[in-house]
């Protein structure tokens, strides 16, 4: 048996991506940029390029891990929510949600009416974005009760929101 070269096995930990198991990590990193002021701020603050964050964003690329560790501090969220998804987005925000209520997918609709209002540089109340997110929330609960068919809901969501906030322009 041929032992194999230790130094062909070392890697550029730069290089690791992280598993395909942190679906809709592009709408987490989307939100977190909503918190300072959007994504070219973002590309800007972790010395990524913008087309690569829209990469990410979009699914179309893999966020390595020195990138998702640059995002998280460039936007004072928690590691673990921006690559997994789980606990809480902030730190000290322990708020536990009701019983059978998806944080998560709370969270992917607010990203998605707050992105569509920045993209579209348009002022709406808050209270709007509560109310159109939460009966979004109710509709995709309806309508997809498997969470791993609601990413498609998402995205033909992102294209409503973007058309319900050119109404408020």
């Amino acid at each position: 048996m041929i032992e194999k070269d230790r130094e062909s096995e070392r890697y550029d930990k730069s290089e690791l991506t992280v598993p395909i198991l942190v679906d809709g990590i592009g709408t987490r990193i989307s939100a977190a940029s909503s918190l300072i002021g959007g994504k070219r701020k973002l590309a800007e603050m972790t010395d990524v390029s913008e087309s690569q964050l829209h990469r990410i964003i979009a699914g179309d690329s893999k966020a390595k891990i020195d990138t998702i560790v640059a995002i998280a501090k460039a936007t004072d969220v928690n590691i673990e929510w921006l690559a997994t998804g789980e606990g809480p987005m902030l730190p000290g925000d322990e708020l536990a949600a009701p019983a059978g209520f998806d944080i998560d997918l709370m969270g992917q609709i607010m990203a998605i009416f707050m992105d569509a209002a920045y993209t579209q540089k348009t002022a709406i109340p808050a209270k709007d974005i509560g109310e159109m997110a939460a009966r979004a929330y109710v509709d995709i609960l309806a309508d997809f009760p498997d969470p791993e068919n609601r990413q498609k809901a998402l995205r033909q969501l992102a294209t409503i929101a973007n058309n319900i906030t050119r109404l408020y322009g």
